[in-house]
């Protein structure tokens, strides 16, 4: 914070402000970790296609 406040536009950090971008990361954490379930579920379903078709070829 205190460099943030030697910087020109440190005049703007306010509690306020600050809040709100804690609650915008929080929201960010959220969205990556449903991304990253979505993520984990689409390459399980690969790796079982994947799977399936090694069965159906051999």
């Amino acid at each position: 914070m205190k460099a943030i406040e030697g910087t020109a536009g440190g005049a703007r950090v306010t509690p306020e402000r600050v809040e709100r971008l804690e609650l915008e990361n929080a929201e960010l954490r959220k969205r990556l970790d449903t991304a990253r379930d979505r993520t984990r579920q689409i390459l399980d379903r690969v790796r079982f296609l994947r799977q399936q078709h090694e069965g159906a070829a051999t």
